[in-house]
């Protein structure tokens, strides 16, 4: 304790210090540099330490997180749940970055403490003003566990923006301050690899390549390349021109040359091998926690598969992943309808990616049985592979009439409406957008078909015309290995239909999640 009151004490001084002219000396810069990562002074934690702290004890998390990046940093992508405290603005960031270029470090730094003290005010009384606000929401003015609220400080690689903030934060307001190691950048790492291990390369073909494999690819081009162009079938032509032991010696040549590509092939896939076997031993070592059990729900479309997995979780107390809910579309060309702007494709990742880590590992979770991609959003690569490889694939068998009823109320009935109650100009021009971006795959007839009952408000037929276009792609998804529409291999899942009554015009979410949690006992 005396040590670091020392240090608190120390770092006080250097605050003083660079609120004076002296702050401005390069000097100084590289002192404060230095001093602010100080482990006795700021504490530095990892990415998943602090979802845990964030995201751990669910509603009730003592906790609060401040993203020092630029308002443009923090709106492209942010860990959930994180609040903007940025050192800089988008327009200063952009200055010190060119003068970092272009002049060095020593410049730079000087020139961003030029901006950012006199900020030193502001920032520590919005930094209240978010303590304040986080004991109001837990209806209290003291903390929730009779701990000091833990106060966590990041940036984009866990640098100077974040050092310097969390020391002052430390230093002028007493709180308990801790910095990400490595920043966003590092958590942006852990929402990638958070579901199973991926390479770098990793598609969603399912099938990640090995270096080996790659290498081996581009040694094939080469040679293709080199047919192509001719200068095998020249070599080949004056091979026949020799004669005797010069034929002979130039042939062997040749051999000796595809045998050592070939070994080339071998050790290069041996050596991919064995990095691939450390590599997920490290990544298992990081990412200890099992991944839980994933139950597919699949159906056509208009199978109402949102509208059961909200009541497998509200109802029956089962957890999920709502992809679509996440995406704020429901993923086909119409997807907008009844939801706000989608998030970007990085947030989306984070969104997922936390959710993920809430899930208890002993509980089964059912996710709903997305593509690549949700909109204009795609579904994070990690857990897409797990999707395809999930063992169980509950596949609803819906009657038509049940089918459009759905598709009519989650395409018209929360659309927007106009002053007669009716769906608004704004929704129709965005569903004949959307029913135009088809053309290709339905054809020009069936796209007029479509236009034309929309046009006439004859929503039904037009739910028709859509449903014959989507069932066939969807059977094509649920049953290969990648889930595009044109993909190879067979899915391995064990398919296990859950039929609804041949006779039912709606679908009862919580009917049939009862359902589902029958028929998937007996493969538990």
């Amino acid at each position: 304790m005396a040590d670091q009151s020392e240090a608190i004490a120390e770092a006080e001084a250097f605050l003083q210090i660079l609120e004076s002219r002296e702050g401005s000396k390069s000097n100084v810069m590289e002192d404060f540099a230095v001093t602010v990562k100080k482990t006795e002074i700021i504490q530095r934690v990892s990415a998943s330490e602090v979802i845990e702290m964030m995201h751990g004890g669910g509603s009730s998390t003592n906790s609060i997180c401040l993203d020092a990046r630029t308002p443009k940093e923090y709106d492209e992508g942010r860990i959930p749940g994180a609040l903007n405290l940025p050192i800089f603005t988008n327009e200063e960031r952009v200055i010190v970055g060119t003068l970092y270029k272009q002049s060095g470090r020593a410049k730079a730094m000087t020139a961003g403490m030029e901006i950012v003290r006199p900020k030193f005010e502001s920032l520590v009384y919005t930094a209240n003003a978010f303590v304040t606000a986080h004991h109001k929401r837990n209806g209290s003015n003291s903390d929730t566990n009779g701990t000091p609220v833990k106060i966590i400080v990041h940036c984009w690689r866990g640098g100077m923006r974040s050092s310097a903030l969390a020391y002052l934060l430390q230093v002028r307001c007493n709180f308990d301050v801790v910095v990400l190691d490595g920043g966003y950048k590092k958590f942006r790492h852990w929402a990638r690899l958070v579901y199973c291990y991926i390479p770098k390369d990793s598609s969603y073909s399912c099938n990640s390549k090995l270096k080996a494999e790659n290498a081996k690819h581009k040694r094939e081009m080469r040679r293709n390349k080199a047919k192509n162009k001719g200068k095998l079938l020249q070599k080949e032509e004056k091979v026949k021109r020799f004669e005797g032991d010069g034929a002979e010696k130039r042939r062997l040549a040749i051999a000796r040359r595809e045998q050592m590509l070939e070994e080339d092939d071998k050790i290069a896939a041996e050596v991919a091998a064995a990095e691939l076997v450390t590599a997920k031993s490290e990544w298992a070592s990081k990412f200890s926690k099992p991944a839980p059990k994933i139950v597919i729900v699949g159906g056509r479309s208009g199978s109402g598969k949102t509208r059961v997995l909200l009541a497998l979780r509200d109802e029956l107390g089962q957890q999920i992943i709502d992809l679509e809910g996440l995406a704020n579309h429901n993923g086909s060309a119409f997807g907008f309808v009844g939801h706000g702007v989608q998030p970007t494709n990085q947030q989306y990742g984070n969104n997922v990616a936390v959710e993920w880590s809430k899930l208890d590992p002993n509980l089964v979770v059912f996710i709903e049985d997305e593509g690549p991609s949700v909109g204009k959003v795609s579904t994070p690569p990690g857990l897409y592979q797990l999707m395809r490889n999930a063992s169980i694939l509950v596949r609803l068998v819906i009657p038509q009439a049940a089918r459009i009823a759905v598709l009519l109320h989650d395409y018209t009935s929360v659309a927007d409406k106009d002053g007669n109650g009716n769906p608004s100009a704004e929704w129709h021009a965005r569903m004949s957008e959307g029913a135009r971006t088809l053309k290709k795959r339905i054809g020009k007839l069936k796209l007029d078909s479509l236009l034309t009952n929309l046009d006439d408000g004859n929503y039904e037929a037009f739910a028709e015309t859509a449903l014959s276009h989507y069932d066939s792609l969807y059977d094509n998804h649920i049953q290969n290995a990648t889930g595009s529409g044109n993909g190879a291999g067979v899915r391995a899942a064990t398919a296990i239909d859950v039929v609804v009554d041949s006779s039912a015009i709606d679908v009862d979410g919580k009917e049939v999640g009862l359902q589902i949690l029958e028929a998937i006992t007996r493969y538990q």
